[in-house]
């Protein structure tokens, strides 16, 4: 690898980012889809790094600070900040990319883009077909279903996955070499294959007790308590929808490391069909109370 890309796993992705690079097969637009935190909007920005850096990402430039910080004039950065991206906001992007550039490349990144409505995806689509000279799209999104087949014809689709928790051990354990083994296998199992995750965990202690006490929660759950204490769990944890993902995504861990370790029981399997279901429920605006309440029916 020529590049330094600052994430956990990931190198056949990244090597084939390289690759477009030194064999002069750079696409005009990229689209990173995959789970959350595992790495998709820091390769979309190191990316972008690398394209405009003079000395091959030296990190230390005008423009490498630009870029992190988000003010470089000719790399253009939308977050996600939990609302849709309209129509405006592409009709600007559009106008900024037929500007003047400064650099060799102009750059829009887009978070999640499957919050752009019907309305924005379509303006933007002549801009992707007959893109201007030396602009490069480098889009992320968790949910590719929900992204327009349209949209989806005209990028060059790279698929990342949850990183396995054995590389995230090791490489938790050259960064943090400070920290103990034991605290860092416990980070690695509740991060849930995300480097973000585990990230987050590392520099904030009250985020590994929320963890275990979840973890704590839902192994008393399956194997002990009754309908209406897993009820009222519900009820408490309603109005939180970031706890009722990591509720979620716990309980799948939970059941497939069981499922892993020899324990056959049938009902597990329906238990994982049950989860994603609820998922699906939840992402397309079902009460979460509701959702929930059903799931732990099936419990």
């Amino acid at each position: 690898m020529k590049y330094t890309w600052r994430i956990i796993g990931h190198e056949r992705l990244t090597r084939s980012l390289e690759n477009d690079l030194s064999t002069d097969n750079l696409g005009h637009a990229y689209l990173f889809a995959g789970p959350e935190k595992v790495g998709k909007f820091t390769v979309a920005k190191t990316f972008a790094h690398i394209l405009q850096c003079e000395n091959n990402f030296c990190h230390t430039c005008k423009t490498c600070i630009q870029i992190d910080k988000n003010s470089h004039p000719d790399t253009i950065v939308f977050r996600d900040d939990g609302g849709s991206i309209g129509i405006d906001v592409i009709r600007e992007l559009i106008m900024r990319l037929n500007m003047s550039a400064q650099s060799k490349y102009k750059i829009f990144i887009a978070e999640n883009i499957e919050r752009m409505t019907e309305e924005a995806c379509n303006c933007l689509l002549k801009t992707l077909e007959e893109p201007p000279q030396n602009t490069i799209f480098l889009f992320t999104a968790i949910y590719l279903k929900r992204v327009l087949p349209t949209i989806l014809s005209r990028v060059r689709i790279l698929k990342f996955h949850h990183c396995p928790e054995g590389v995230l051990i090791e490489r938790l354990a050259e960064l943090y070499p400070e920290t103990g083994e034991e605290t860092i296998e416990q980070i690695s199992k509740f991060s849930l294959g995300k480097p973000g995750v585990a990230f987050d965990l590392m520099n904030d202690p009250q985020l590994i007790s929320y963890y275990k006490t979840l973890y704590s929660d839902l192994q008393r759950f399956l194997d002990h308590k009754g309908i209406f204490d897993r009820f009222m769990y519900v009820k408490e944890t309603e109005n939180q929808p970031r706890k009722v993902n990591d509720i979620l995504d716990i309980l799948t861990h939970i059941i497939r490391s069981r499922l892993m370790a020899g324990d056959g029981q049938p009902h597990y399997t329906k238990i994982l069909d049950k989860i994603d279901y609820t998922k699906f429920l939840l992402e397309h605006n079902i009460n979460s109370k509701l959702a929930l309440e059903n799931l732990m029916l099936n419990i």
